[in-house]
């Protein structure tokens, strides 16, 4: 495996060729900046990174496949996504604009043509939307996650002429669902995902939204935070909440008895989770003296917020985010499930527990959104756009049931999301 290159890989020689044929000159691996980036533009401020699918975790890929006898890789790929995200953080509040391209995605030319174009020259993407943000840097951000949804997931059935999150046999849902493509106005994808890898596209898009969006934030709620969508097994038990529930885990697999009586699913994996670190006592102490490692000092001895309290590093689980391209009634099941396991088998605090999705039928939103109060709120990926579609298609029924969950506490835009895990 040390014979593996990390420099001029296959994928980034590509890259590089169909750079240079458009005209465009760059540095390589700049060791001055984070992760030293594959492609550099200093002018610009622009970097690129050329990432292969398997080795950087590259989420709704099949290349990216990890094997399942060996554990090794799920804690070296999980390794490299957290590393490739603080350096992407890092670049970017440094000034630099980052782009990532997968060795997948380097087979359409033309629409790698388009993605290099789009981000070297600045290109906007207008939307006509009625619904459409004033311009901030949230608003940006929104319709940078639109236009993501629209390239890879959002677009006609090949055999039909709905789009690919509409139920065929709902003419509601028919109608909303062209209404929120038409208010956000950017292209479509041509041939959209079904199944799985439009649910794991949605939650790469969704996790990249908010990780861009809650940086923005951290005047409001400092710390060490990530974001992640690993599906390593373990799930919610490496996290300090629920790490009981590895321990517990072994001894039902090894009592099958016991493990027939008292079921087995423990091992929840969010599709989003998102994360802090503990603080040293230095930190802690930055500005006054607050605690002390001494024996006979008082107070704060067992918070898992300091680190020094254990013996062994750990991370503490903030919010699990559940997201659903689509929601019918087996999804808006497993979301339940979920959330009753977080709060259920928690030792500490209830990280919150929030869902995210693109459904465009209100009535299948409710199934999620309505309810007992596991879950802490449902988000829509278009809110606004959708709540217009009800309007303007004369969807009585739809419009009233939105203004319901909305009014209610229940329902909220996507750009709502990152204010309230900063509470």
């Amino acid at each position: 495996m040390s014979r593996i290159s990390g420099r001029n890989t296959g994928p980034e020689l590509i890259v590089r060729k169909l750079l240079y044929s458009l005209g465009y000159r760059y540095r390589l691996h700049d060791a001055a900046l984070p992760g030293k980036p594959d492609i550099v533009f200093h002018g610009k401020r622009k970097v690129i990174f050329v990432h292969g699918c398997f080795w950087h975790g590259h989420i709704g890929c099949k290349r990216a496949g990890r094997p399942a006898s060996n554990p090794f890789w799920d804690k070296k790929i999980d390794r490299n996504i957290e590393r490739d995200h603080k350096n992407q953080v890092d670049l970017k509040n440094a000034g630099w604009s980052v782009l990532v391209l997968w060795q997948c995605e380097l087979k359409d030319r033309d629409k790698l043509i388009r993605t290099i174009n789009e981000f070297m020259l600045d290109i906007p993407c207008e939307s006509n939307g009625a619904a459409r943000m004033a311009t901030t840097e949230l608003a940006e951000l929104r319709r940078e996650f639109h236009r993501n949804i629209c390239r890879d997931i959002l677009g006609k059935r090949p055999k039909g002429t709905s789009l690919s999150n509409a139920d065929d046999s709902s003419k509601t849902s028919v109608d909303l669902a062209q209404g929120i493509a038409d208010a956000i106005a950017f292209p479509l994808c041509p041939s959209p995902p079904a199944g799985q890898p439009a649910g794991s596209l949605f939650t790469r898009h969704t996790m990249d939204f908010l990780d861009k969006a809650f940086a923005l934030l951290r005047h409001l709620r400092p710390g060490n935070w990530a974001f992640s969508s690993s599906q390593a097994r373990t799930g919610i038990a490496s996290f300090f909440q629920y790490e009981h529930l590895a321990d517990l885990k072994r001894v039902l697999d090894e009592n099958t008895e016991l493990k027939a009586a008292l079921g087995g699913d423990y091992f929840i994996t969010p599709d989003i989770m998102v994360y802090r670190k503990p603080l040293a006592d230095n930190e802690i102490n930055s500005k006054k003296q607050l605690v002390s490692k001494s024996a006979k000092a008082q107070g704060a001895k067992h918070t898992p917020l300091r680190q020094s309290n254990f013996d062994k590093e750990f991370t503490l689980l903030h919010a699990s985010i559940s997201c659903k391209w689509t929601m019918r009634s087996d999804r808006a099941q497993n979301t339940r499930t979920e959330a009753l396991n977080l709060i259920r088998n928690r030792k500490g605090r209830t990280p919150n527990i929030m869902a995210v999705t693109f459904e465009p039928l209100p009535a299948r939103i409710a199934s999620i959104a309505l309810g007992t109060g596991d879950i802490d709120c449902t988000y829509h990926g278009a809110l606004y756009e959708l709540m217009d579609a009800a309007k303007n298609k004369e969807h009585h029924d739809a419009l009233e049931m939105l203004h319901i969950l909305v009014e209610g506490r229940r329902l909220r835009d996507i750009s709502d999301l990152p204010f309230d895990l900063a509470i």
